[in-house]
């Protein structure tokens, strides 16, 4: 016999042979052919040799147990030698069932609370070194009449399983190795609590950037109810749970579904929200931080140029549109009304501040007379630039 090789292995049969004809005293050099045949092999099998004239066949076991082999040698003359007989016995590995364990083996959740569960494999072929793996198997074995429970993933090794109605939910496990052993299930009891008394949830707040002086608003995009069979409508109770010394910042409608308030004093704000369902149960608290930065220091500059904006007018009323070529105003005679009016940008301010500019000057050009010598001449109204 040889060693146990393991299943799905391959095997290299060979025989010694010895013939007297070619010894010392006769020296033919007769060559042996051998002939191999499998003898028994486990009930399943259908391994066979590769070549059963071959000197040395390879046999491959199919199924864990025995295999016998007979040999016969043949010289060139004919003459056979007597059967000579081979028995390999396979190792077991390969052939064992895996177990599965389920976690958690019980659990309580409320109704549309996601259940993690997981399954754990065990195979002890695991120590041949097979490189084995697994698939999965979940189902729902029994549950409440009404109910449409679902796995996130049936063939995931940790699923969830959402359940929608109260009572009991029985879920089973089972795995499958790469060689197609399935182990026995392996079971989890899902307990659902009732639902009409579960509170509604706030949920994550949520708030608009929050400057000095601007309004900041706040919102609750989560709330729901939760409780079977409550109305989706809720009432809201906001507060602002913390506020900077010296802060008298409130909020616009406590009760509203987005209130605002307007930071009056930079630091950190906190805002709270409770909210109430239709049958009176209130929620946990639910809070959003709100940190404001003081304003950093004004620095009043020219908006975009022109800075200046003028504004002519006629002595007769009639107005003058200016043109304004390589950086000079052009088109105003004697007389005529210049208005002008600056504007001012303050870039690192806090909110919005009217800035009040000078009041706006008034030029008027009169005609002159040239201090020349003569000829003296009366001087005409010219453009001014």
């Amino acid at each position: 016999s040889l060693t146990s090789p393991d299943p799905g292995t391959s095997t290299t049969l060979f025989a010694q042979t010895a013939d007297a004809d070619n010894g010392p005293a006769c020296n033919l050099r007769q060559s042996v052919s051998l002939r191999w045949a499998v003898a028994s092999r486990p009930a399943g099998s259908s391994a066979v040799l590769s070549n059963p004239a071959a000197l040395q066949p390879v046999f491959v076991p199919d199924v864990a147990g025995s295999y016998q082999f007979s040999v016969v040698g043949e010289d060139d003359t004919g003459r056979e030698s007597a059967t000579s007989w081979l028995t390999i016995r396979t190792t077991s590995c390969g052939t064992a069932t895996p177990t599965v364990t389920a976690n958690p083996a019980a659990v309580s959740a409320a109704p549309f609370q996601p259940v993690q569960l997981s399954a754990s494999p065990f195979d002890p072929d695991s120590a041949c070194h097979l490189g084995e793996t697994f698939t999965y198997a979940w189902e729902v074995v029994s549950a409440p009449s009404d109910s449409t429970a679902a796995f996130s993933n049936p063939a995931a090794p940790a699923p969830t399983l959402v359940v929608d109605t109260a009572g009991s939910y029985l879920v089973a496990a089972t795995v499958s190795d790469s060689a197609g052993h399935t182990s026995a299930p392996a079971y989890v009891t899902v307990t659902a609590t009732g639902c009409a008394a579960l509170p509604p949830v706030a949920g994550p707040l949520s708030a608009t950037p929050a400057a000095l002086g601007s309004a900041a608003t706040l919102s609750a995009p989560s709330a729901r109810a939760t409780a079977c069979g409550a109305p989706s409508a809720l009432s809201y109770a906001w507060s602002l749970s913390r506020r900077p010394p010296g802060s008298q910042a409130m909020l616009d409608d406590p009760s509203g579904r987005t209130p605002s308030f307007i930071p009056d004093v930079a630091g950190a704000y906190e805002a709270t929200l409770v909210v109430r369902d239709a049958n009176g149960a209130d929620s946990l608290a639910t809070v959003v931080d709100l940190d404001v930065s003081p304003c950093s220091t004004s620095q009043l500059a020219w908006s975009s140029a022109p800075e200046l904006s003028p504004e002519l007018q006629e002595p007769n009323g009639t107005a003058l549109a200016a043109t304004f070529p390589a950086g000079k105003w052009l088109g105003a005679f004697v007389g005529t009304r210049v208005s002008m009016n600056p504007a001012f940008i303050d870039p690192p301010g806090c909110g919005t501040l009217d800035v009040q500019p000078y009041t706006a000057a008034t030029c008027r050009w009169r005609a002159f007379r040239s201090r020349r010598p003569a000829p003296t001449r009366r001087a005409r109204s010219s453009p001014y630039t």
